[in-house]
């Protein structure tokens, strides 16, 4: 089964129902036919899956992915900005002779599947977009602006040096992705993203040093959006290596998307 994205008539293969979506008619539709129509297709040996979760937490993403997936524990609360060191820990745990490549994944609200064509190809598919695209580091993008300083979604910063690297993150994000590509789908989200494992450890260390600048982000969300917004911040210092999937060709994000853009192929 497979998601179509009728705007930019492309063909996702990871759906995130992220945020308020997780309530959304679309969300509820698509995940109630993939469990009538999932079935599990093995890794490569090169990609390396991982994801955040409670421990004994049961997840639609473990059910999609099983043994193919490494589960990082985290605590309860969940700490939002322990995510970043986390990774990072995780990643440096990863062999570079045998994984060239790296996946984060959230756990409560992603699904990976295609469509009976293309059984058998998902993964080689799935890396071969990754390479058509111009960024070491590709997330999802979605159409709400997270955090956003201006009406403050997400934090209650309205000035300082991470506002400073916010407004230029959104520059890039509404200038050129929605300008001048045109897309809605022009904010990066954090929750899924794939990329080259030399590439993703040196972005989180980058990252890693931002937050831990911060200590008070660990445990609030809303102090600056959790990982997502110290990931935004960061993205100015790395562009145009690190970028967002903004035609939707891996990744679609469900955040204020309806059947008007999306359908649903079984």
């Amino acid at each position: 089964m497979k998601i179509r994205n009728k705007i930019n008539d492309t063909w996702p293969f990871i759906t995130h129902g992220n945020g308020p979506s997780k309530d959304s008619t679309v969300w509820k539709t698509f995940v109630s036919k993939w469990k009538k129509n999932k079935w599990r297709e093995s890794k490569p040996d090169n990609l390396a899956i991982f994801t955040w979760s409670i421990p004994d937490e049961e997840t639609i993403l473990e059910e999609c992915l099983g043994e193919d997936l490494f589960v990082i524990p985290m605590s309860k609360p969940f700490a939002w900005g322990n995510k970043i060191t986390k990774t990072l820990e995780y990643l440096h745990t990863l062999n570079k002779n045998k994984y060239e490549y790296v996946m984060g994944l959230d756990a409560l609200d992603v699904i990976v599947s295609t469509d009976l064509d293309g059984s058998g190809s998902l993964w080689d598919d799935i890396i071969r977009l990754y390479h058509e695209s111009s960024f070491d580091i590709l997330y999802n993008a979605e159409k709400t602006c997270w955090p956003n300083h201006r009406n403050s979604l997400g934090t209650q910063l309205k000035d300082g040096p991470l506002v400073d690297k916010l407004k230029q993150s959104i520059h890039i994000e509404e200038n050129i992705y929605k300008e001048m590509y045109g897309s809605d789908w022009c904010y990066l989200n954090s929750g899924c993203w794939i990329g080259k494992l030399d590439k993703a450890i040196e972005f989180y260390e980058a990252v890693n040093s931002l937050i831990n600048e911060y200590p008070e982000a660990k445990l609030n969300e809303s102090f600056f959006g959790g990982d997502q917004g110290f990931i935004r911040a960061m993205i100015p210092e790395f562009w145009p290596t690190v970028g967002i999937d903004y035609k939707c060709v891996i990744f679609q994000t469900l955040h204020n998307t309806t059947f008007e853009e999306v359908e649903i192929i079984k």
